[in-house]
This record gives structure tokens, C-alpha cells and sequence, in this order.
């Protein structure tokens, strides 16, 4: 037989059941929104993903592009310069001017020269090539392109065009004097100065590039009555003249 209490019991079985029903759809519920909410922020996060590597994509693109445009100038440049070398090689010889030693590989001089760093530095080098290939005269005292130079007013000279002032002193050789107020050093490069003692007074050039192993290096200046201005291998007088050291020099954009 039933009882009331029986049928309480029931009753609150029921409620709690109808309770625990009402959460569980409740929990159910907001674990659905929620799994919504999180499934539209990676959505979000996918589609912000995506327009960033379309974006990189482009910019990786233009990048590559940029590269082949400014590889395709340098190479452009190292042609031109290439030319140059090689017109200037080809005018000297018609003309009969000594530019360069019977030794010297003009090729290689060529490339490693072409592939020297844009400055002040370069342009002395190529300075002073160019104004070798005209056939400078060499005379002792003089520093002009129409009367012509000895080694040190040489130096002094196609310094002077690029910004390096030479100040000079009245009671010492202008030798003496760049040889001063330039760095003595163990590792040229090209555009430093190199000396030697000569038969009176010093000499010096500019150094290129390294040379046969027993020189100092193939270098340009004014040299004498009988070798004007030309590029030589230093190893072709190492032994008449004693060699007094590398000395390099600060161009203006490199202070």
C-alpha cells in the first residue's frame, strides 16, 4: 500500500530528477555556445592567418623581385666598369702609353678591383689609374696633369681630388711628410701607400692588389724619367730598393 510518505519521496525524486534534467540541458547548452564562441575566434584567427601570409607571401615576392633588380644593376655596373678598364687598356696600347708592366695580369687586377667598395677610396684608386693611361710625365717638383709629378706629388695630387689634404712641411721631403701622417700598417688595401727607399729620397705608390709573392704587391704611381706612370709588379725592383713599409690612408668617409 502507498503511503503519503511514499508518494513525498516520489514526488521529490521527480523534482530533483526534472532539476538535474533542466542543468544538464542548461550545461549542455552553454557548452555549445561556447564551443561556438571558440570555433568563430579560430575561424578568426584562421582567416587574420591567412591574410597574413597572403601579405607575406607578397612581400617575399616583391623582395625577390627587388633582388633581381638590384642584381641585375650591380652586374650592370661591374660591365661598365669592366669596359672601362678594358677601353682604357686598349687606348693606352694603340697610343703606344705604358699603363702596365709586361707582368702584370690585367685581368685579375681587373676583378679584384671592380669588386672594391664604392668611396672616396675607390675613386683615388681609379683616379689614378685613369691618369696613368694618359702617359703623365714625370718630372721632379711638379705636381700638374699638363707639366706632370714625381711619385710623392703623384700621391699627393689624386689624394687631394678625393678629400685627403697632405700638409706639407718645408724642411722635409713630401715623402717624409705622407709617410707621417699616414698609419704604417702589416695589411695593405687597396688605395694605402706603399714606400721605398730610393736612390734619392723615397718613392711611393698606391697599392692595387697583392702581387707575385716576392714583391710588395702590384701597385700605380710615377716611378721615373723612363717609367712615367704605370702599374707595376713591386717585385720587379724589390731588390734596388729597400722596401719601408705599407701606409694606410683615412679617406674622408671612412672617419
Amino acid at each position: 500500500m502507498v503511503t503519503d510518505r511514499d508518494l513525498k519521496k516520489a514526488a521529490k525524486a521527480s523534482k530533483l530528477s526534472i532539476f538535474l534534467i533542466l542543468f544538464g540541458v542548461v550545461f549542455m547548452l552553454g557548452s555549445l555556445f561556447y564551443a561556438a564562441y571558440k570555433i568563430k575566434n579560430l575561424n578568426d584567427e584562421i582567416a587574420n592567418l591567412t591574410k597574413a601570409r597572403s601579405k607575406l607571401h607578397d612581400e617575399i615576392n616583391q623582395k625577390n623581385s627587388d633582388k633581381a633588380d638590384l642584381e641585375n644593376k650591380i652586374n650592370n655596373l661591374k660591365a661598365t666598369q669592366q669596359s672601362i678598364f678594358n677601353f682604357l687598356a686598349t687606348i693606352t696600347k694603340a697610343n703606344r702609353v705604358k699603363f702596365f708592366g709586361p707582368d702584370i695580369n690585367w685581368t685579375k687586377v681587373q676583378e679584384q678591383l671592380i669588386y672594391m667598395k664604392p668611396g672616396k677610396r675607390k675613386e683615388a684608386v681609379l683616379g689614378g689609374i685613369i691618369m696613368s693611361s694618359v702617359g703623365i710625365t714625370f718630372r721632379l717638383g711638379e705636381m700638374s696633369v699638363q707639366r706632370g709629378f714625381d711619385s710623392s706629388t703623384f700621391i699627393e695630387y689624386v689624394l687631394s681630388q678625393v678629400g685627403v689634404r697632405i700638409i706639407r712641411h718645408r724642411t722635409k721631403f713630401l715623402s717624409e711628410t705622407i709617410m707621417e701622417q699616414c698609419t704604417k700598417v702589416l695589411d695593405p688595401r687597396p688605395g694605402d701607400l706603399l714606400f721605398y727607399k730610393g736612390q734619392v729620397g723615397n718613392f711611393g705608390l698606391f697599392y692595387l692588389t697583392p702581387g707575385k709573392a716576392t714583391g710588395q704587391g702590384i701597385a700605380i704611381g710615377a716611378l721615373g724619367l723612363s717609367v712615367p706612370c704605370v702599374i707595376v709588379d713591386t717585385q720587379s725592383f724589390i731588390e734596388d730598393f729597400p722596401f719601408l713599409g705599407y701606409f694606410r690612408v683615412i679617406y674622408p668617409d671612412e672617419r
